[in-house]
């Protein structure tokens, strides 16, 4: 199904090294190490992410730290979040795929299995995006300069506001 082949896709990106541009060599070492087998590699499309992997938006300098996977929980003012009067705060929690933090700046990557359009992708999840920058931001106190949506499904990428 399109959901098990976005998990799939997604442990591949978990499991990946973005020093190594080329996706299908490293499709035979997570093999060869247990990582992921032949059938589930053959249900997603590596040409796609090999495009991928040779775009800007995985091109980070060697100062930058990647976080894969990166929990977090943190108390917002119900005010903030939800834009209501109230003086109570609110539990976030959520996973960022990707999180490169480079000096003072940060970049926060959301990986999407789905077929929506770019810009309906774009719509859907501003919100959330918004939401791991403001807690990025409160947590690190880095400023997120990137929130960048990557269709593992259709090989795009889109940058939001």
């Amino acid at each position: 199904t399109s959901i098990e082949k976005g998990v799939i896709a997604h442990k591949f990106m978990e499991h990946a090294d973005f020093t190594d541009k080329d996706v299908f060599a490293q499709a035979s070492k997570m093999v060869e190490g247990g990582i992921m087998t032949n059938e589930e590699l053959s249900m997603i499309n590596l040409s796609k992410l090999d495009a991928l992997f040779k775009t800007d938006v995985f091109d980070f300098s060697k100062s930058a730290s990647l976080f894969k996977e990166k929990s977090f929980i943190i108390s917002i003012p119900a005010k903030e979040l939800f834009g209501v009067e109230s003086q109570s705060d609110v539990l976030l929690q959520g996973v960022i795929d990707l999180l490169v933090v480079d000096g003072n700046v940060a970049k926060v990557i959301d990986y999407k299995y789905s077929a929506l359009p770019i810009e309906k992708l774009k719509e859907k999840y501003q919100r959330q995006l918004d939401l791991y920058a403001y807690a990025v931001e409160k947590v690190l106190g880095v400023k997120v300069t990137d929130k960048i949506i990557v269709s593992l499904l259709s090989g795009q990428t889109v940058k939001l506001d």
